[in-house]
């Protein structure tokens, strides 16, 4: 559009525009984190319709240039020109009239806007009537009250206790005056749902948030483990949780009341609401008694030690709003006995801490929770050589460094069980690879950990060295070194490795489409192996983009030390690290769908034009 606004759009009688500034009755936070604002905008509202539209919401009074870019947007949209347009503010009503001098349209001042303030005030009813009721609506409490929740809350954050407990481990909570609600909880973390969710009973049977997954899911790409399906009793009706969210969740009282009397927090993105909602009764905040009690169990919570929980039952003491509180805390899972402390074990050349430690860590591999960990730390006190046990506390592992140093301890533990392993350069045979296939294990994950920490060329080595042993490569080492390759800038040796294997899986083809860019950009050859790629599997270049796109490692606490899944941080980095790949992988990827879609219309209208015959 040029200078003008309204030029060539016609008008209509009675075509009347009210402009008005409007505040969101929530609060946020910049992306990057900050002090909470209520958002602003510019709403353009059309008398004779009752059509609206509105600029962006963001921080901070709109200036005349968002009013301009509002009158565009309505313009376009509705493909009329006002009569005139009416604000409620002079200095605007002027600064509007100088903007659209050569529009032809008049400015006026109103005292009011009832039309469009009706409006603002109906969805701004709406979205309360979405919102709980304030903190201190909940009888007894008081900003006082509120201020020691809001430690206790900052507390739990900064102590981050989902790092060691996550959502398969139930907890029991004991106390003398204990609310029979939150008998049993379960601690969540990011990503996703932050908190305590509380329930009065122990479930008969605990299968909570496991993601499992049916046969008619599978091949669909859009399916994710949802962890928190409905036959969860802690998401039932009725029970309390306390879930640490961003501003915009809360109710604007509750953030106004954080910013007024300047209660803790752990950061912009961690304020505590505790709540329950009940079908007849509606949302409900906690009385004064149990707000003490929550601030009770989160200060527990954030003053147990990893080693605490390891033992399964412990005790804290701690303060609250109304006095010392003694908690019992455990966990039945880890107190539960193993399997194979009843196992009579055959007196024979084994030592019996042998039998009994890798009995330990094939159970580990199938739990779940603390209790996996629980396991495997015996199974490795008991013998220092158990392969599987130092597996899982790697993968379980919160740190980079952590994980190195356990898949190490595997790898150490594997030389010590097969002597001269990590000198053999021969191929091994099916059956040894069958028997060692720990150790491969152990050593893809301290590769991959090597790599995470800089550790370039070392975790080159080991992927050769591994891919020599078994050069049939069902374990895709190959793949991983071809990355790792890539990254290193050695795309001649990366294209000698991809040459020795027949490229027949969708893996290799978005590798070989990487190189070739790397070597020719947006070639024809290029285009031709991503096409290919594309073509095989669509899902892993949506994968792909999003795990360049993930939350940085660390952050959640799970997944990064896991040798499986072929997304790991190096294949991240190859793609992230060349220039333009990623851009050329998604304009290619949407193009790709583009073009199927004719396709997809054209055999969906033949099945239609059967089923006309039929009939």
């Amino acid at each position: 559009m040029d200078d003008t606004i309204f030029r060539k759009l016609r008008s209509k009688q009675g075509e009347v525009w009210q402009l008005d500034r409007h505040e969101a009755p929530f609060w946020t936070t910049p992306d990057e984190g900050g002090s909470p604002y209520r958002p602003r905008r510019v709403v353009c509202w059309s008398l004779r319709t009752g059509r609206h539209t509105a600029s962006p919401q963001g921080p901070g009074e709109p200036g005349l240039e968002t009013f301009r870019e509002v009158l565009i947007q309505a313009a376009r949209a509705w493909k009329l020109r006002p009569e005139r347009i009416e604000v409620a503010d002079s200095g605007l009503a002027e600064d509007l009239t100088d903007l659209l001098s050569a529009e032809d349209v008049p400015v006026e001042v109103r005292t009011d806007l009832p039309e469009v303030r009706a409006f603002l005030a109906k969805w701004a009813l709406s979205l309360r009537s979405l919102a709980p009721p304030e903190a201190l609506s909940g009888p007894g409490v008081t900003v006082e009250r509120m201020a020691a929740f809001a430690r206790a809350a900052a507390d739990f954050v900064r102590a981050a206790p989902w790092r060691h407990l996550g959502v398969d481990d139930l907890l029991l909570l004991e106390a003398p005056g204990l609310p029979e609600e939150l008998r049993c909880a379960r601690v969540l973390g990011p990503p996703g749902l932050t908190g305590v969710l509380f329930r009065p009973e122990e479930p008969e049977e605990d299968f909570a948030a496991r993601g499992v997954w049916v046969e008619e899911d599978w091949g669909n790409e859009d399916w994710e483990p949802d962890l928190w399906e409905d036959n969860d009793p802690f998401s039932e009706e009725g029970n309390w949780r306390v879930s640490l969210l961003p501003p915009s969740g809360l109710p604007t009282e509750d953030v106004e009341l954080w910013i007024r009397h300047e209660l803790p927090l752990a950061h912009s993105a961690a304020y505590p609401l505790a709540l329950r909602s009940r079908q007849e009764e509606g949302t409900e905040r906690p009385d004064a008694r149990l707000l003490s009690w929550l601030e009770a169990v989160l200060t527990a919570l954030a003053a147990t030690t990893e080693e605490e929980m390891d033992t399964g039952r412990w005790e804290k003491e701690v303060i609250t709003s109304d006095g010392p509180v003694r908690l019992g805390l455990s966990l039945p899972d880890v107190l539960a006995p193993s399997y194979a402390d009843d196992i009579l074990w055959d007196e024979d050349e084994v030592p019996e801490e042998v039998k009994l430690a890798d009995q330990l860590a094939c159970e580990a591999l199938e739990a779940w929770g603390r209790r996996q960990i629980h396991l495997a730390r015996r199974a490795v006190a008991l013998w220092p050589d158990c392969i599987d046990g130092w597996l899982v506390l790697a993968r379980r592992a919160l740190d980079r460094e952590t994980a190195r140093d356990l898949y190490a301890q595997a790898v150490a533990a594997s030389e010590r069980t097969f002597p001269g392993i990590d000198k053999r350069k021969d191929p091994l045979d099916w059956d040894e690879l069958r028997e060692i296939s720990p150790y491969l294990l152990a050593r893809i994950g301290l590769a991959k950990s090597l790599w995470s920490l800089g550790a370039q060329e070392e975790a080159v080595s080991h992927f050769q060295g591994m891919l020599a042993l078994d050069p049939d490569d069902p374990q895709r080492i190959g793949y991983l070194l071809a990355h790792a390759l890539l990254a290193l800038g050695r795309d001649g040796e990366a294209e000698d490795l991809l040459n020795r294997f027949v490229e027949n899986s969708p893996d290799d083809r978005y590798t070989r489409a990487l190189l070739t860019f790397r070597q020719e950009g947006d070639s024809p050859a290029a285009r031709g192996y991503l096409a290919a790629a594309l073509r095989a599997d669509r899902r892993m270049a949506k994968h792909l983009l999003d795990a360049t796109q993930s939350s940085p490692p660390g952050e959640s606490g799970w997944g990064e030390n896991q040798e499986g899944g072929d997304y790991s941080a190096l294949v991240r980095d190859v793609w992230t690290d060349t220039p333009g790949a990623l851009e050329w992988l998604q304009a290619q990827s949407a193009a790709s769908a583009a073009a199927s879609q004719p396709w997809k219309s054209k055999r969906k209208n033949k099945k239609k034009s059967r089923k006309r015959r039929r009939k």
